[in-house]
């Protein structure tokens, strides 16, 4: 599953107070699902919640939302796409809850349901299972008014080069 690296890594390029205080960020799987069919192919979907969780935030939501909202608008546009007829209330698939701790900050609960495509082929007799992701050395860059405030590529740390 690179999903989780990858959104770990917009969030850590966005926001600056990630840069300096890693640890108040957590990004995990939570009720992973496999679906799969009989079919020849070994091929599956991985479906899971992610979980963002934010400890002592004290800065603007509205910016922390929004960087969510750009990653997914990339890689899990479904979302965002007719929201209202696609999913009934009780399975929201982008989900928040807030914690005062005081006047000032808040923990922040993210739960966003993703899913992730697995394919297979057999190339010379051998399977071969390939996660479907996009082109990782695309760039990006995030523009507030003239002031440019992130610019990375979305290659999370450690990820193979395929």
């Amino acid at each position: 599953m690179w999903k989780p690296q990858s959104l770990r890594a917009t969030l850590r390029s966005f926001l600056e107070w990630v840069k300096t205080d890693p640890e108040k960020l957590e990004v995990y799987v939570d009720k992973g699902t496999i679906a799969a069919t009989a079919a020849k192919s070994a091929s599956f979907e991985y479906r899971y919640f992610v979980v963002v969780e934010i400890k002592s935030f004290a800065g603007d939501p509205d910016f922390l939302f929004m960087a969510i909202v750009v990653w997914l608008r990339k890689y899990q546009n479904d979302i965002l796409q007719n929201h209202s007829q696609t999913y009934p209330a009780s399975k929201e698939p982008f989900t928040f809850e807030v914690f005062p701790i005081n006047n000032t900050s808040v923990d922040i609960d993210i739960r966003l349901s993703l899913t992730e495509s697995v394919y297979s082929e057999l190339i010379d007799g051998k399977l071969q299972i390939k996660p479907k992701q996009p082109n990782m050395a695309e760039r990006w860059e995030f523009w507030i008014r003239d002031e440019l405030i992130a610019s990375f590529t979305d290659k999370p740390e450690g990820w193979p080069d395929l």
